[in-house]
């Protein structure tokens, strides 16, 4: 988890967004695009879902034998993103991803414009807090607390 968290803690002016599933570390959003890192808790997924508008592409940053990253884009089947693939997804086109219990993920996420009027769902982020869940999330609040 060590070079994960050196590489966010160099956006010390960047924004963190809790998320259910994770957080966001959040670079810029301009009119035209919108640069995040995602990090996503172990045994979480994000919402199964679509952009009206935004056009995005993932690149896994941290996945390997210890860290798995799952995604779904459309009517596609599951697949592992390993470290430095990445996947575009089209607006329109619905999508999640997720992480297995014992392992966490980070993807840097480049799109158009973010909007949260943008977005809809066919259902909600959700996660099971097992014990690799809980100590992430302590390592998580440390970084938090050197803001």
């Amino acid at each position: 988890m060590g070079s994960l968290y050196r590489e966010i803690e160099k956006f010390q002016n960047d924004a963190i967004i809790s998320k259910v599933w994770g957080y966001e570390v959040w670079h810029f959003n301009t009119p035209k695009l919108c640069m995040k890192t995602l990090v996503v808790y172990p045994g979480f997924a994000c919402s199964f879902h679509g952009h009206l508008v935004k056009y995005e592409i993932f690149t896994c940053l941290d996945s390997g034998p210890t860290n798995r990253l799952y995604i779904t884009v459309g009517d596609a089947d599951e697949r592992l993103l390993k470290r430095g693939e990445h996947v575009t997804i089209e607006a329109g086109v619905k999508h999640t991803f997720r992480c297995e219990e014992n392992s966490s993920a980070a993807l840097l996420e480049i799109s158009t414009h973010h909007r949260e009027d943008d977005s809809y769902r066919d259902w909600a982020s959700h996660g099971f807090m097992g014990e690799k869940s809980m100590e992430f999330m302590g390592q998580v609040g440390k970084l938090k607390g050197k803001r």
